[in-house]
C-alpha cells in the first residue's frame, strides 16, 4: 500500500515533505533511493529547490511577520523584544555560521531562518549561503540514508539473530522459572508434613 502510494505520488510527497521538514526526510529519501523506490537525479533535481523554497518560506515569514508576531504572542513563548534583539544581533554578526551550521544541526534550521528574516538580512545573502548549505546537507543526509539502506541486509540478519537469541532466552527463562517453582512446591510440601 505504501509502496503503491510512493510509486504514484512519491516525488510529489518528496517535494511537500522537503518544504515542511529537512534532515529526517533527506535520510528517508536516501534510504528510498537505495531500495529502488526513487531515482537519484529526479530526487536531487526536485529536492534541492523544494528545500530552498521551504527555507524561503521560513525566512519570508520572519521578514514579514516576525516582530508583529512577537509583539502579540511572544509572551506565550517566553520571548521578549530584548531577547529577540540579542538573537538578531547574533545572527547579523555570524551570518555564514548561522545559516550554514543550521543545515547540519537538527532542530535549529527553521528557527535560524526565522531569525534571519526578523534580522532583515538581505535575500541575496540568504540565497547564497543557504544554497550552498542546502546542497551539501542534501548530499550528506541522502548519502547517510542510502548507505543505511544498503546495509539493511546486514541489519536484517542481525535482527533475526537477535530475535532468535531472545526467543531462546525467553524459553530458557520460562523453563528455569518452572523448575524453581517445582522445587519450591516440593520443599513447602515437606515442611507441611506432606
Amino acid at each position: 500500500m505504501i509502496n503503491d502510494f510512493l510509486l504514484v505520488y512519491g516525488y510529489l510527497a518528496l517535494v511537500i515533505a522537503l518544504i515542511l521538514e529537512g534532515q529526517p526526510v533527506l535520510i528517508l529519501i536516501g534510504f528510498l533511493i537505495s531500495v529502488g523506490v526513487f531515482h537519484w537525479w529526479p530526487a536531487l533535481t526536485l529536492g534541492i529547490p523544494a528545500m530552498f523554497f521551504g527555507d524561503w518560506l521560513w525566512w519570508y515569514g520572519g521578514y514579514t511577520y516576525g516582530y508583529s508576531f512577537i509583539d502579540k504572542f511572544g509572551k506565550y513563548f517566553f520571548i521578549t523584544k530584548r531577547k529577540l534583539t540579542r538573537l538578531t544581533g547574533y545572527v547579523k554578526g555570524n551570518n555564514a555560521d548561522v545559516i550554514f551550521g543550521s543545515k547540519f544541526v537538527y532542530g535549529t534550521g527553521h528557527i535560524m531562518l526565522l531569525l534571519w528574516g526578523i534580522a532583515r538580512e538581505p535575500f541575496k545573502k540568504f540565497w547564497q549561503l543557504n544554497f550552498v548549505g542546502n546542497v551539501l546537507s542534501y548530499l550528506l543526509f541522502t548519502s547517510l540514508g542510502y548507505y543505511f539502506g544498503q546495509s539493511l541486509q546486514t541489519w536484517n540478519w542481525y535482527v533475526r539473530l537477535g530475535g532468535l537469541i531472545l526467543f531462546i532466552g525467553i524459553l530458557w527463562s520460562m523453563r528455569l522459572v518452572r523448575q524453581l517453582s517445582f522445587f519450591k512446591n516440593l520443599t513447602s510440601e515437606k515442611d507441611n508434613g506432606g
